[in-house]
């Protein structure tokens, strides 16, 4: 889970507190990227996330992960269950000039 990155002191619990991490050069064929907890990616695959990025491109990056987060509850609710952690994040590196 996101929220345990460095979490040394929950080891004992079974947490791996080590990061998965991954090299990825960013082009203009894939610009933007997208970080979200495991609230959000257990309610929706890759596929479902990049192409709300893609139908709102035109909204900030805020509103965007504002948009995914807004579907993840949705699901959550759906579900009948408790909404797990919902967080998001959506960076454009286009608009980073």
């Amino acid at each position: 889970m996101t929220r345990t990155i460095g979490d040394h002191d929950a080891r004992h619990l079974g947490v791996i507190p080590d990061p998965e991490i991954f090299t990825h050069r960013i082009s203009s064929e894939n610009p933007i990227l997208v970080i979200a907890s495991d609230g959000v990616f257990g309610m929706m695959n890759n596929r479902e996330i990049a192409d709300m990025v893609y139908k709102h491109d035109q909204k900030t990056q805020v509103a965007i992960s504002q948009q995914i987060i807004k579907e993840a509850h949705s699901r959550w609710k759906f579900k009948g269950s408790t909404s797990d952690d919902c967080t998001c994040v959506v960076v454009n590196f286009t608009t980073l000039g």
